[in-house]
């Protein structure tokens, strides 16, 4: 018998080796009943790096999140662990005895599969998972045996084009882990949204119990994000780094001794799907310019009795909360016969997870040349309101604007046109001073200088406003100089928030969708850096241009979340100066 004994103590020593060596591939849920208004949570495990991953069909169940991919490595007692894992977020389509079918997954040439799950789906269930018109609250549909998690949480999952939401990415740490070297290593992107981020630094942390586990909260990022367009938008992943810290109790001789057990995660906050409605044409009105929210319509006259000649003031102001700032507001037809500046802008305008929410205010300076009475007509403004789901119209009451006094004489007019240097003289009075020889003063030299001067101002004057006419007779030249007029203010802007990195290169990347929308005539549905890129190849911009532009575009992005210091803003301000001039010699208009 002492050959069989040879051949077990064979067999038991390379046993084990033959099974460390095995790949362990299998799949876990943490429910097997659910309701049906429910969510479960399925993990697709490996023990070793896979080739490639198939995972399940899951027909009979929504993918609402995943895949959501986590791995880690763990020295244990001088041995190497690693784990990998696919998570996918399901809710059931229907009741009944559902299948989960096998994951595959190839690993070293041999093809791997797990068992199929089955799941017993039953009525609806009270549950918070959804609120109201698309309004999604879910709690985390992670089991506590996570010690760290990272998740993307709608604010809504449907919206209507222009209607605000907000993402946020959070991330989960178990109450007695610690984490560091938190490491960005892909940004998440917002392909058919304007976007713009509301936090500058990691919030938290939080405390919330999730499976009667206590976890640390923190928010990664919170973004503010408004679709430009219909369908389905995807929210793609933010992927991140860091190492996460766990305790292990270990005996040395007749001590034990708590120590400290790294190992490197790398997490993914899952995509996210967005459906998003476009705007009904039914009682579309032709005044309606794009907003969507929730607002208000003042329209205050200063001073509704002046004399001829002097000024008085319209004031128009939208305020509440939605798109604001994003949709133009139509200018007030005043009567021909009074005099108006072109209106200043007052924006108050704060980001809220919500939406934009403030007032946008236009000045219109009145100086009146003729008594009577003028009849400011009713202002109308047309916004869609997301709650009611119709559009709402808002309507001021006439204004009468009364002026007494003379007739202001045609002299004035060059003081209204040009209140820079505001000089008026009258030639019909004769002056008090006479020269020493009696000279005649309407045959002297200085009379016809005089008339000469007065007669090149009416010319000038005439030409002024001729063109000034046309301009605002021209919807595109005005919007234009509008553009024109904005971005050289967010170029002030952008300089006084060199010391805030989110605010200033938000305010950069608004200075370039607002240029290309001014240069290329875009939609904003169009404003996005592919449609831009094939705009500008087409327009004749040379490709050394582009990809400069585009290399710029990328670091605006990357930078929000890596340090940057004062010198690099203003290096960056002067870069993007010196792109816009580039293309300026290309473009037109």
């Amino acid at each position: 018998m002492k050959w069989f004994e040879k051949y077990l103590a064979l067999i038991l020593i390379i046993l084990p080796q033959w099974m460390l060596g095995q790949a362990d591939f299998y799949a876990k849920t943490n429910k097997t009943e659910i309701a049906l208004n429910e969510r479960l949570r399925v993990d697709f495990v490996l023990n070793r790096n896979e080739e490639q991953f198939t995972p399940p069909s899951f027909n009979d169940f929504y993918v609402v999140m995943g895949p959501s991919v986590s791995q880690s490595y763990m020295w244990v007692n001088g041995k190497s662990e690693f784990k990998k894992t696919y998570t996918y977020i399901l809710q059931p389509k229907r009741k009944g005895l559902l299948d989960i079918e096998p994951a595959r997954a190839l690993i070293d040439g041999k093809t791997y599969e797990t068992e199929a799950l089955k799941i017993n789906v039953t009525e609806e269930a009270e549950s918070p998972v959804m609120k109201g018109n698309g309004t999604a609250n879910p709690p985390p549909d992670i089991p506590a045996s996570k010690n760290i998690f990272f998740t993307a949480e709608l604010s809504r999952s449907k919206v209507y084009i222009g209607e605000p939401l907000s993402v946020t990415f959070k991330l989960y740490i178990k109450n007695d882990v610690r984490a560091g070297n938190l490491n960005f290593v892909k940004n998440p992107e917002f392909e058919g949204f304007w976007s713009e981020r509301l936090n500058d630094d990691i919030e938290g942390p939080a405390e919330q119990t999730v499976d009667g586990v206590l976890y640390r909260v923190y928010t990664v990022s919170r973004v503010l994000l408004i679709p430009q367009k219909s369908g389905t938008l995807k929210i793609k992943p933010m992927k991140l780094e860091l190492t996460e810290i766990t305790y292990e109790e270990r005996v040395f001789g007749f001590f034990k001794e708590w120590v400290e057990v790294p190992r490197q995660v790398s997490l993914t906050s899952g995509a996210k799907m967005v459906r998003v409605e476009a705007l009904p044409e039914e009682d579309k009105t032709s005044d309606f310019t794009g907003a969507v929210g929730n607002y208000q319509l003042d329209v205050v006259l200063e001073n509704d009795s002046v004399k001829a000649g002097e000024t008085t003031a319209l004031r128009l102001k939208i305020s509440g909360k939605g798109n604001l700032g994003m949709f133009d507001i139509n200018d007030i037809r005043l009567p021909a016969d009074l005099e108006v500046f072109e209106p200043e802008e007052n924006r108050k305008i704060k980001a809220t997870p919500s939406g934009y929410t403030g007032s946008i205010e236009k000045i219109y300076t009145i100086i009146p040349q003729k008594s009577g009475k003028y009849i400011i007509p009713a202002v109308k403004f047309t916004y869609f309101d997301p709650q009611k789901k119709r559009y709402v119209t808002l309507k001021s009451q006439e204004k009468i604007l009364q002026v007494y006094g003379e007739n202001v004489s045609g002299n004035a007019n060059v003081r209204i046109q040009t209140p820079q240097a505001s000089t008026s003289m009258s030639l019909a009075t004769r002056p008090r001073w006479q020269s020493v020889d009696k000279e005649d003063f309407f045959n002297s030299k200085w009379f016809w200088r005089l008339n000469y001067a007065a007669l090149f101002i009416l010319i000038l004057l005439i030409i002024t406003k001729f063109i000034r006419n046309k301009i605002l007779q021209n919807p595109g030249l005005v919007a234009q100089r509008k553009n024109r007029s904005r971005i050289n203010s967010l170029f002030s802007e952008a300089r006084s928030n060199t010391g805030n990195k989110d605010r200033f290169y938000g305010t950069l990347e608004k200075i370039l969708l607002l240029y290309f929308q001014n240069k290329l005539k875009l939609k904003p549905v169009e404003l996005t850096r592919n449609h831009i890129e094939r705009e500008l190849k087409t327009s004749g911009v040379s490709s050394e241009i582009i990809q400069e532009l585009s290399g710029f575009w990328e670091k605006i992005q990357s930078v929000r979340y890596a340090p940057v210091s004062a010198d690099d803003m203003d290096a960056d301000l002067e870069k993007l100066q010196e792109i816009l001039k580039h293309l300026d010699k290309t473009l037109k208009g």
